[in-house]
């Protein structure tokens, strides 16, 4: 009996240390569209909402999916984990690859007049 739930609460904090890896992975995705749409305020604060949004989703269904709604210690803390491993193994890598594509689109930014052109309202 001692063994099933511990190997449910070490299945569910490794479920939570991939969810921590996941989300890492995507502020450093919306944090290279926030840099390619040029970094305005609005387009932070709306990246910045998604990203609030969609970890809390995560986190929410991972607490009802592994513990029927109960927040267990381990749960905040495997995330916290996987994202600190995600930081130090991964980002690193991810960030690398999303500068060679930014760097990718800068070029046809310069070649094309860029793509937020005359079109872009400037604010006072």
């Amino acid at each position: 009996m001692m063994e099933v739930v511990l190997a449910q609460q070490t299945q569910a904090f490794l479920h939570a240390a991939v969810l921590g890896l996941l989300l890492g992975l995507l502020y450093d995705v919306l944090a290279f569209f926030r840099r390619l749409g040029g970094g305005g305020v609005f387009l932070t604060a709306l990246l910045d909402l998604l990203f609030c949004l969609m970890g809390a989703a995560g986190f929410f269904l991972l607490v009802f999916g592994e513990s029927r709604g109960v927040i267990r210690g381990y749960l905040p803390l495997g995330a916290i984990l996987g994202g600190a491993l995600y930081a130090v193994l991964f980002s690193p890598s991810v960030h690398r690859v999303l500068g060679k594509i930014q760097g990718f689109f800068a070029f046809f930014q310069g070649k094309f007049g860029g793509f937020q052109g005359k079109h872009r309202r400037r604010s006072k």
